[in-house]
Parts: structure tokens; C-alpha cells; sequence
């Protein structure tokens, strides 16, 4: 009956909104987020940030120990991230071994230092350190970064991608 459907609504609700095995906020939300963001930005002349972080060696965790052991790999990443990010931000599975943050009200210099701190609890946490698990972040800050949220993500992307070919474990600011 109506209370049934009503489940099943909140239900289907609840899995676009979050991702089944990490618990962090979907690739769809996010989108969502950082477009509602994005408006408000340009609206109100201000800054914010978006962090994409991609997991070193993880397709090694997976080929090696199982995908078992990957399951519990992003599951401590996620956990690490929803420690350490700030409230007001949106902290999302982007897809794979890729987690993306969102910063409201946040500028470069900030963006930075919060992707820096990330890089490090993740480089020193003991269960991804036994797996050999670091990661790569690229940072991009609206507007010096791309003035749509589209040209954002792309050159956060391409900063990630810098971040990987030149030698991984590091953070990258994203160029204009």
C-alpha cells in the first residue's frame, strides 16, 4: 500500500543521494551540489574549492588481495575523509577509487592546505599504509581555476592527472 511505496521512495531517494558501500554522498549529488554552488558563487562574487582524489595503487589492492580487501580500503578512505573534512563540505564517491570534495566559501590558499591535510592522514593512516595505499589530489578554486563548474572539474582532473604522472602522493593546484 501507500506506506510501502512511500519506503520504497525513501529508499531510492536515499541511493541517489548516498553511495551503498562508502556512505559518502553520490557522484549525482554531487554534480547537483557543485551546480547549486556554483550559482551561488557567481551570484554572491565568492570563492570555493573542489578537491579530486584518486587512490594510488588501488587496482594493485584489488588484483593482490581481493576485492574484499578494496571494499575495506575505500571504506577507511572514506571514513578519513568524513573525519577531516568540515561540515559545510560535500564529500562524494566520484566513481571507482575516486572521492571528490566540495568547498563552500573556500579560496585557493584554503583548498591547498585542506587537500595537503588529506593527502597526509591518508599517507599515515596504518591500514592503508600496510596496503601501500597513498593518493593523488587535484585542486581547483572558482573563478581563477575555470569560471563554469564544468571547466572546474576538468581542470581538477587535469590537475589529479599531473598529480599521478609526477610521482603520486601529492597534491596539485589547478592551473587556469
Amino acid at each position: 500500500g501507500a506506506l510501502h511505496n512511500a519506503f520504497t521512495f525513501q529508499k531510492a531517494q536515499e541511493q541517489a543521494i548516498t553511495d551503498g558501500m562508502t556512505g559518502l554522498k553520490t557522484h549525482r549529488f554531487f554534480m547537483e551540489a557543485l551546480s547549486g554552488e556554483w550559482k551561488r558563487s557567481t551570484r554572491a562574487g565568492r570563492s570555493f574549492s573542489l578537491v579530486l582524489m584518486d587512490l594510488d595503487r588501488f587496482k594493485f589492492v584489488n588484483d593482490f588481495y581481493g576485492h574484499l580487501d578494496g571494499d575495506l580500503v575505500l571504506q577507511r578512505v572514506a571514513h578519513l575523509l568524513e573525519l577531516n573534512c568540515r561540515r559545510s563540505d560535500v564529500v562524494a564517491r566520484y566513481g571507482g577509487d575516486e572521492f571528490v570534495i566540495l568547498m563552500p566559501e573556500t579560496d585557493s590558499e584554503q583548498g591547498l592546505q585542506l587537500a595537503s591535510k588529506l593527502r597526509a592522514w591518508i599517507c599515515s593512516d596504518p591500514v592503508l599504509r600496510e596496503k601501500n595505499v597513498t593518493s593523488s589530489l587535484g585542486v581547483a578554486t572558482f573563478p581563477e581555476s575555470g569560471r563554469t563548474a564544468d571547466l572546474l572539474l576538468v581542470n581538477a582532473d587535469a590537475a589529479l592527472y599531473r598529480a599521478k604522472n609526477s610521482g603520486r602522493n601529492r597534491v596539485v593546484m589547478a592551473s587556469a
